[in-house]
């Protein structure tokens, strides 16, 4: 069931007349309720106070006979309050419209009984006047009154009129305010429904964003496994360690390839992640080619007036950072952050291992001017004791013997030396 209802205090929730459930009306009882009375109305979190107009099945009943109702008529506050503290029984509208009427004829019969003794007061006054006036003054008088009553009967007549035409507008003034009310009532369903579009609509707009944060960490990784499929050149390329079977070569990036072997024994068991770059760069570029080049070209301070050497080969350094990073991800396991940071350690671990080679270089240079030191000694320790047996007239077959041994030993050093520039080659 559906109640209409008159608020007492106005609300954000309602309107001062609004439709409410039964069931949200406090103490409401089908059989015996009270027009001039007040009823509590659970409104939100609050309850608000109201007066029950009238009760229907259905709200389309409700709003039906609102919009029948020509006026609805509304007991005065102070009858409410009594009608609220006593609970007295309901009266019908239409006796309080009737004893409406009653009250004014009575105050009809009392105005007309005022105006005929004012009447007959004038009356006497006026023949008291006549019986000692002149015929003129009677004949003043006399026209005095007529005209009076002219007048007060055209202003009877206004206000006659005047009355018509406030009761047509009043008729046409509730035509439109009924025509506005089922505008109103229209306007609600659309409201209504609109809203329940909006609040379906707003749900289905978070569930889909929620769906979208949870797949966006399997898109990152699906574009990130993209781009290192793609091997920063093209999608052409094959990925970075794809390994081929028919030469044993892996792809380390760039379209740079290197036997599975010599990557294998670059990357086994490191002491740390910069020699598993210097043993790739050793493997990539060779051992001539590091030591004649440099990562920028630029040329230190402590070596000003050297003629600066060429640049490294870039596109073989960032294959040597791709592979780096397919290692240091797929058999490491390092965070992405880290992995980062080692990337960007790549020219300056091959410059190190440059300056490495060149130190060592300088060494072996050092040690092979010792040797051959040496050896000029030797030689002259020998000739000198050639001179002193042919002197002696000692044997010379005994001193060759003793020459071939120094020859051996030259050339045992030679092979000491070639040794150790091979051990060069392979330092990692």
């Amino acid at each position: 069931m559906f109640a209409y209802m008159k608020f007492a205090a106005p609300c954000a929730r309602h309107e001062d007349k609004d439709i409410v459930k039964v069931n949200k009306i406090k103490s409401f009882n089908k059989a015996n309720w009270h027009k001039n009375k007040y009823y509590k109305v659970q409104c939100g979190e609050t309850k608000c106070q109201g007066l029950i107009i009238f009760v229907e099945d259905s709200l389309e009943e409700a709003q039906a006979k609102i919009c029948k109702t020509k006026r609805i008529i509304v007991l005065a506050k102070n009858r409410i309050e009594e009608a609220d503290d006593t609970t007295t029984t309901d009266t019908d509208a239409g006796a309080i419209i009737k004893n409406k009427k009653d009250q004014s004829a009575d105050i009809r019969t009392a105005l007309h009984a005022k105006i005929k003794n004012i009447s007959k007061s004038a009356g006497g006054n006026m023949r008291e006047k006549e019986k000692l006036s002149s015929p003129k003054q009677l004949i003043s008088t006399t026209t005095n009154e007529s005209r009076k009553r002219n007048n007060l009967d055209s202003s009877s007549d206004k206000l006659a009129k005047k009355a018509k035409l406030t009761a047509a507008s009043h008729a046409n003034l509730e035509k439109e305010l009924k025509g506005q009310k089922l505008h109103l009532l229209e306007k609600d369903g659309e409201i209504k429904r609109l809203t329940l579009l909006l609040e379906e609509a707003t749900s289905l707009n978070n569930n889909l964003q929620h769906k979208v944060i949870s797949y966006f960490n399997k898109f990152k990784a699906t574009a990130d496994k993209l781009d290192e499929l793609k091997s920063r050149k093209g999608a052409n390329t094959l990925p970075v360690g794809y390994i081929r079977k028919s030469n044993g070569t892996i792809h380390l990036g760039r379209d740079i390839w290197l036997s599975t072997e010599a990557y294998n024994s670059a990357v086994a068991k490191p002491r740390s992640l910069q020699i598993v770059v210097k043993n790739l760069a050793l493997a990539v570029y060779g051992l001539k080619t590091l030591m004649e080049s440099s990562v920028s070209r630029h040329v230190s301070n402590k070596y000003r007036n050297r003629a600066p050497k060429k640049k490294l080969d870039d596109r073989r350094m960032l294959a040597i950072q791709d592979i780096y990073r397919y290692w240091l991800v797929n058999e490491k396991k390092l965070p992405a952050i880290e992995v980062d940071i080692e990337c960007r350690n790549v020219p300056h671990y091959i410059s190190k291992k440059i300056s490495d080679l060149n130190r060592d270089t300088d060494k072996t240079k050092g040690i092979v001017a010792i040797r051959k030191t040496v050896r000029k000694g030797r030689n002259r320790t020998a000739q000198s004791r050639v001179n002193e047996a042919e002197e002696e007239d000692v044997e010379v077959d005994e001193i060759k013997e003793e020459d071939v041994e120094e020859e051996d030993v030259e050339e045992e050093d030679v092979e000491e030396e070639d040794a150790v520039n091979g051990n060069m080659e392979l330092i990692i």
